[in-house]
């Protein structure tokens, strides 16, 4: 069958479930329940005798990670029929941010979703917005940047990152057309995880006819970009010989590889030298593949100078906002290209409640996807096919519309990423309010930030640890502090009762939050997806960016 028409009927789909929003989560909700009524948590908590979202919310508790580990303990040990009839397909490999890396297991109509929404339906979301564009010219040499790497559970079970769950069972099934990618097979899904920057690089600088770049996350993109702009001069060079320089950390077998399987482009390499390298960065993809006709990458202000890096290297071409997913499950898409942080819930592949949260931040009631109002802000409870039920995955969403009566809905901040060394709670969105404005006031580049507690001091004070090769100033503790005021009431409170002290700024080296980054995928943390550091509460990691400081500036 012919590609579009798979696409326009997964679009078609997705406006149907989203039109009868109520009447598919009430369909998906009974189909989950009668299906593992016979599970060891279904005879547990009453599946048999439940009718209606009534009696599932008095039957099953709100539950957290922790009241399923032993479970999922069990099923990775190889028992069956724990929480979900359906036997695990995958299992995906958290990526820590809030604390130690979690294994969720994954069964195959998570992953048939994922295909229906992430791929087939967003397909059709491009094709619709840029209707000139032929198949070929829209998805015929896709530049894959994210790494996707082939490891296994011990009886062979594929593990990994929610991003890369379809890429890895549809290529241990030979179901996947590597065709359309400009990078080859083998080095888009190495066998051993290694970082494949360079080689990949390689592939697509070589390729004039790259037609789309996909991506996960700004942040995450954004050092391959970087990587091409302060390498160029090599990076040409190898191009037209054909050749790998010695100063590229580059293993053995791929080097061989690439030798092998990318001969010289001389003609590639003087289009790419012809370009002006002072503006390079502005538009630089177009620049570089003019018939790039869009980009599929997150991006929003969780992300901040990296994700403005980014778009300055976009320039005008259309981005698709990709999705909005989780390790526990997928929950929404882009409704349309261009829209930045707007994600519509899935009706029909996950249950969604919602617990009202008061502008203190306190919870409220919880109620069923029906009931929320535009403006408010939700605490977000899951119930996957997976087989997690009532799972309050910590998210802090803002619902900003509807499409069709399917929420459209904004992420504000994880509950668990918060600083409170006065009561004052302050989440990841109030601290990016404030560097947001921070930035702005100073003028300052940042390839990364985040702040800590410093406990060590009299009252205890925040520290604003920050990669810029800018300089800073006796000023900039001062500032900060007042952008801090403006973003977070609480904590202007708590700095005029006394009970915080003035914050510290610690500059670190340049390419410190790198170095971070390939030492947690040498201690065997999966990094994929992690989202950036913000808020710093373990006391080793500090210790450890501690190392790379290189001036400290403590507030009066």
């Amino acid at each position: 069958m012919n590609r579009y028409k798979n696409d326009a009927a997964a679009l078609a789909h997705f406006r149907s479930v989203c039109e009868n929003a109520c009447d598919e989560q009430d369909k998906l909700l009974r189909q989950i329940i009668k299906e593992n009524s016979g599970t060891e948590f279904g005879k547990a908590h009453g599946f048999s005798g439940i009718s209606d979202y009534g009696d599932y919310i008095e039957n099953v508790p709100v539950l957290k990670f922790r009241d399923y580990e032993d479970s999922i303990g069990r099923i990775i040990n190889g028992e069956r029929n724990i929480l979900t009839k359906a036997p695990p397909a995958f299992y995906n490999i958290s990526s820590g941010s809030t604390g130690e890396q979690k294994l969720i297991p994954i069964c195959r109509k998570d992953i048939d979703l994922q295909k229906l929404y992430f791929e087939d339906t967003i397909r059709g979301i491009i094709s619709e917005a840029i209707p000139h564009g032929s198949e070929d010219e829209l998805f015929g040499d896709i530049f894959a940047v994210t790494d996707v790497f082939m490891t296994e559970m011990p009886d062979g079970t594929p593990n990994g990152v929610r991003s890369g769950i379809r890429f890895q069972t549809a290529v241990k099934e030979g179901k996947l057309d590597c065709s359309v990618y400009c990078v080859p097979k083998e080095a888009m899904f190495p066998d051993i995880p290694e970082k494949m920057t360079y080689v990949k690089v390689r592939f697509a600088l070589a390729d004039p006819n790259v037609t789309a770049i996909h991506g996960v996350f700004a942040h995450s993109m954004s050092p391959v970009f970087r990587f091409i702009l302060d390498n160029w001069n090599e990076l040409l060079d190898d191009t037209e010989k054909g050749t790998v320089n010695s100063k590229f950390d580059v293993s053995d077998h791929w080097r061989s590889y690439l030798e092998k399987n990318l001969p010289p482009a001389p003609e590639r390499a003087s289009y790419l030298r012809s370009l002006p390298v002072e503006d390079l960065e502005n538009n630089m993809m177009k620049k570089i593949w003019p018939k790039l006709k869009y980009i599929k990458l997150i991006n929003g202000d969780i992300f901040g100078t990296r994700g403005s890096c980014i778009e300055r290297m976009i320039g005008d071409v259309p981005v698709h906002s990709f999705a909005l997913a989780a390790s526990e499950s997928i929950m929404g898409i882009a409704a349309a290209v261009s829209l930045k942080n707007r994600y519509v819930l899935l009706p029909d592949a996950c249950f969604f409640e919602f617990m009202h949260i008061n502008k203190l931040g306190e919870p409220g009631d919880i109620v069923p996807m029906g009931k929320v109002e535009i403006g408010e802000r939700y605490d977000l409870i899951l119930t996957t096919v997976s087989g997690l039920y009532r799972y309050d995955i910590g998210d802090i969403i803002n619902v900003t519309g509807k499409y069709g009566n399917a929420p459209e809905i904004e992420i504000c901040y994880r509950k668990e990423i918060i600083l409170s060394i006065a009561e004052e709670k302050l989440n990841t969105q109030q601290f990016e309010n404030a560097m947001h404005d921070f930035l702005n006031k100073t003028g300052i580049s940042a390839e990364g930030y985040f702040i800590s507690g410093n406990y060590d001091t009299f009252p205890p004070s925040y520290d604003l640890f920050i990669e810029t090769q800018d300089d800073i100033n006796e000023s900039f503790p001062g500032l900060f502090d007042r952008c801090m005021c403006d973003s977070s009431s609480n904590y202007r409170t708590a700095r005029e009762r006394l009970d915080i002290g003035s914050p510290a700024i610690t500059k670190i080296a340049k390419d410190t939050i790198m170095k971070y980054d390939e030492k947690r995928r040498k201690d065997g943390k999966r990094t994929d997806q992690s989202k950036p550091l913000r808020i710093v509460n373990d006391k080793k990691r500090i210790l450890w960016f501690e190392q790379f400081k290189e001036e400290k500036i403590y507030g009066s």
